[in-house]
């Protein structure tokens, strides 16, 4: 017990040393960004990495001086820096602050995508602090911008919204953006929404109807619907001018999967009522009839995204690996790829790490990104050539995510792989090959990281000594050795004491030598 309590004591000082010193064997290096007026400097840096760093250090040393800095960043040119810059003034919790930046990236047509996303979720997590300013937004000019405030309102569930809520369900003239409020109100919970559902009921586009009828359903209230009694009456109401009619025939035919409905349910997929199309895939998901099958291959071309959306959950339902290559394709969607990536995790098939892989060379970022979370999900050691080859990318956010999913792989067939990345230029992806080859008790990683404990950056460094702490190896106490010669000023007494450690911990390990 002693012997052990004296190597992590051991391992502690060289952990020290190792991060806050550079070692007489370190490469040259930029050093780490040390002080605010460093980071302030930094964020301007022609590096995209460097500004990260930038952003990193502001978000987590208090000053005055880092809110107008890390606002500023959030127009870098690169999404990952604007990503972080938001982070980071996310976690300051002042909603002063914190709320006008956040508006400010959802608001911004120039920020990317998935950025503007994290700022809707970020303004979720803020609460009733974010409601005024998220009521704001609903009348904005973009259409976009009042469809993420509604999103973000609907997942605060807070009745203060209601009346603003109602008013774009009512009044707003982008149909998608009246759907989403009528949604949102129905999500609400409160009867107090009840009387403006009904109302919509009245409008003249057949969709807007559905979707209140749907946000009534969900509040309790259901309408009067023809009372279908059977398969033959059904089919003729899917005819009927009346886009409630024939959801209720739909709906009816997929409760009651009789194989005759089929062809009808094929040629209903074409209605002009997206609600209604939605309605046909769910009930032919219901049908193991091989017909349906390339019907739900069409659908996922579907001019609507959530017909889209249910056509891909469909196919992933049906547990076919031919869907393989059509999921992976449907990727490229920006609608449904999460849905996809999703759907594709579920299949432990030889068919999906190939499909995957050629793939990657058509697929944009995001795309490039879900593939990397699939592969990483699977964690099949079959999937380390394509990783390797994303390793080689300009794009450090994709080579993050590639190096995240290496190290989802526990199999020891990853370890040559793992050494390769050492050679990254960025200090995130090194230290996560380090750290995950120290997961392996396999001695053929000692040499490795012990190779690593002369990295250029001391992050690096840090993670080879925490690796190295669970491998108590001659080599590893020649490594402590070499890393107590360091000449800081300052340093002695800590040295001394460290070599008092080596000292009793090779003692201890002769007594247990003699018989």
């Amino acid at each position: 017990m002693k012997t052990e309590k004296t190597w992590v004591t051991l391992f502690t000082l060289l952990t020290f040393f190792t991060l806050f010193t550079n070692v007489a064997w370190a490469d040259e290096t930029l050093p780490p960004i040390t002080s605010i007026e460093e980071a302030l400097q930094g964020i301007d840096h022609a590096d995209a990495r460097q500004r990260t760093a930038a952003v990193q250090f502001l978000g987590t040393h208090p000053d005055p001086r880092r809110v107008p800095a890390l606002i500023r960043t959030l127009k870098d040119t690169d999404p990952g820096v604007q990503q972080k810059a938001l982070l980071a003034l996310f976690h300051l919790r002042d909603p002063q602050v914190v709320v006008p930046a956040l508006m400010q990236a959802l608001k911004d047509k120039d920020t990317a995508p998935f950025v503007r996303q994290t700022a809707r979720q970020a303004l979720g997590e803020l609460r009733t602090e974010a409601l005024p300013a998220l009521t704001l937004a609903l009348k904005d000019t973009d259409p976009y911008v009042r469809q993420l405030a509604i999103q973000t309102l609907s997942q605060l569930s807070d009745p203060k919204a209601l009346p603003a809520l109602t008013l774009v369900a009512l009044r707003d003239t982008h149909p998608s953006v009246r759907q989403w409020a009528i949604q949102a109100l129905g999500q609400l919970y409160d009867p107090q929404a009840i009387p403006a559902l009904k109302d919509i009921l009245k409008d003249t586009d057949s969709e807007i109807r559905l979707a209140a009828r749907r946000a009534l359903e969900t509040l309790g209230i259901f309408e009067t619907r023809p009372a279908l009694t059977s398969v033959e009456e059904a089919l003729q109401k899917l005819q009927h001018q009346d886009a409630s009619q024939r959801r209720a025939a739909v709906q009816f035919l997929g409760a009651h999967s009789d194989p005759r409905s089929v062809p009808a349910l094929i040629r209903a997929l074409k209605d002009s009522v997206s609600a209604i199309r939605l309605e046909v895939v769910e009930a032919l998901s219901q049908f193991h009839d091989p017909q349906v099958f390339p019907v739900l291959v069409q659908a996922i071309q579907d001019p609507d995204p959530s017909v889209r959306l249910r056509a891909v959950r469909a196919l992933g339902q049906s547990g076919d690996p031919q869907v393989i290559p059509i999921l992976v394709q449907a990727m490229k969607d920006s609608k449904v790829r999460e849905e996809a990536a999703q759907v594709l995790i579920t299949f432990n098939h030889p068919q999906l790490i190939p499909a995957l892989a050629q793939a990657l060379k058509d697929m944009d970022s995001q795309a490039y990104i879900l593939a990397m979370n699939v592969f990483g999900e699977i964690k099949d050691p079959e999937s380390i050539p394509a990783l390797l080859q994303v390793m080689k990318d300009e794009d450090l956010g994709l080579r993050q995510k590639a190096v995240a999913a290496l190290c989802q792989i526990k199999d020891p067939q990853v370890i040559p792989a793992l050494v390769q990345v050492l050679k990254d230029t960025d200090t995130y992806v090194r230290q996560q090959a380090v750290k995950a080859l120290g997961q392996f008790r396999d001695p053929q990683v000692i040499p490795i990281l012990l190779q690593a404990m002369k990295d250029a950056h001391p992050l690096v460094r840090l993670e080879a000594v925490e690796a190295l702490g669970s491998h108590p190896d001659p080599q590893v106490i020649l490594a402590g050795k070499e890393v107590l010669k360091d000449t800081a000023p300052g340093a002695q007494q800590a040295h001394q004491n460290a070599l008092e450690l080596l000292g009793e911990l090779e003692s201890d390990r002769l007594k247990r030598r003699r018989p």
